[in-house]
């Protein structure tokens, strides 16, 4: 993972950390009359609570029938109500915070309405109950969505998807805050502290920096793919994967909004699949941005990552220890060598060098760009096409030849040797 992605994630966790305690410092601390009766009646019937038989709670979260038992109940259902519709938002954000506002406009007499009425997060959200945000959001989702359909408008919708994921997770962080909020005014018993070394986090600030993390891991796995579906040669299938994206996001917050706990277990599972290709994913979707689309963003703005004279960025095209297949790494020269250094999370470094003895070459391809190391095996390192109008000086500041230079030279090398063979043969000359 590189320091620019640990960036946007230690940067979506400070907003999730920042919003929380904004959440905790603008809440009331005094109640009005009105609480403090519900308050009263509620301690009344957490007292009574002991008495009641172990049956009347779930047996399957293992909880006693105590107000710690109860308290216990009330946290595991604001983390479902929170992290449960996760996956779906960060497949599609405008789309998934459509289908959440379309869910709160159903009243509590509809039979919809009556379903989804223990979904305390949909039901009684202000943020998601108001028909603005339904019709805004569903007007972000027409305009981000209709440009996947098809290869040619796609790059647009590809430009827009940052903007549209850390809005959506924004947004989607507001809402979360705002029914915390609700939830722990209807709670009765205090926020249960955590402690992260020393950091003391409440519930909710724990709740939304996890949310965040779900939310970047399953945005980032899902743009892979999107860009995978976007540079194969297959016509319709954009067209296809976006309906496929969009039905599965429905289906999953359809799940969510009258199974919170459902929900929130395949959100889980969703998360662990991911995080388990999440390098594997970064790697390769980072390769195909710079090889395939750096060209044309650097034909519209030249001075985008050019050659400053001194580094290249190249692409390892296969296992070369300590160094993975599409690992992005740093090439110099330096000392009589050369070195290729790769940039890991928290500032760690890998390294390897090279010499001439390798016999490095710049090889010029009809995709591509290599550098070429004679191993037991050849080794390519690539760099992408927009580099070609820079390759005389990128040779020559590298002091690295091309493959062209050493053609040129082999072939003068070898009409001098038939040339002083040919003056010294006389039977050659004289014929």
């Amino acid at each position: 993972m590189s320091n620019k992605v640990a960036w946007q994630i230690a940067v979506s966790l400070g907003c999730g950390v920042l919003l929380s305690i904004l959440l905790i410092l603008v809440r009331p601390d005094s109640t009005t009359p009105q609480q403090d009766l519900r308050v009263t009646q509620v301690v009344r019937i957490e007292h009574k609570s002991d008495d009641l038989p172990t049956s009347t709670l779930p047996k399957n979260l293992g909880l006693k029938s105590t107000s710690a038992g109860v308290d216990q109940v009330s946290q595991f259902v604001k983390i479902s109500e929170i992290l449960g519709p996760l996956a779906p938002l960060a497949m599609s954000p405008f789309f998934g915070i459509t289908v959440l506002s379309g869910f709160s406009q159903f009243s509590g007499e509809s039979m919809i309405g009556k379903l989804i009425a223990q979904n305390q997060l949909i039901a009684n959200s202000p943020v998601l109950r108001h028909p603005v945000t339904f019709w805004v959001f569903l007007l972000l989702t027409m305009a981000t969505s209709l440009p996947r359909l098809t290869k040619i408008t796609k790059p647009v919708a590809q430009a827009l998807d940052w903007v549209e994921s850390y809005s959506g997770l924004l947004t989607s962080l507001v809402i979360f805050g705002v029914g915390m909020v609700m939830m722990d005014d209807s709670a009765s018993v205090p926020e249960t502290i955590r402690q992260a070394s020393i950091l003391s986090l409440t519930v909710n600030a724990f709740l939304l920096v996890a949310a965040t993390f779900n939310f970047i891991v399953v945005k980032s796995v899902r743009f892979f793919f999107e860009m995978l579906i976007w540079i194969s040669p297959v016509p319709l299938i954009d067209a296809g994967f976006e309906v496929a994206n969009k039905s599965i996001c429905l289906g999953l917050l359809t799940i969510y909004a009258f199974s919170p706990t459902l929900a929130l277990f395949i959100n889980l599972a969703i998360l662990v699949v991911c995080l388990f290709i999440f390098n594997w994913a970064q790697r390769r979707l980072k390769y195909h941005w710079c090889i395939w689309l750096e060209p044309f963003v650097q034909w519209v703005f030249p001075k985008y990552n050019s050659f400053d004279g001194k580094n290249l960025w190249v692409f390892c095209e296969q296992d070369f220890p300590p160094f993975r297949q599409y690992d992005r790494l740093h090439l110099y020269q330096g000392d009589g060598q050369w070195v290729l250094m790769r940039y890991d999370l928290f500032w760690r470094r890998a390294f390897r060098t090279f010499t001439y003895d390798d016999l490095p070459m710049i090889e010029t391809g009809p995709l591509k760009n290599s550098i070429i190391l004679q191993q037991q095996e050849p080794v390519r390192f690539s760099f992408h096409r927009g580099y070609s109008k820079d390759l005389e000086k990128i040779a020559n500041d590298l002091a690295m030849p091309t493959t062209q230079r050493v053609a040129m030279r082999t072939k003068r090398l070898i009409d001098e040797a038939d040339a002083a063979k040919f003056e010294g043969d006389p039977e050659v000359g004289s014929a």
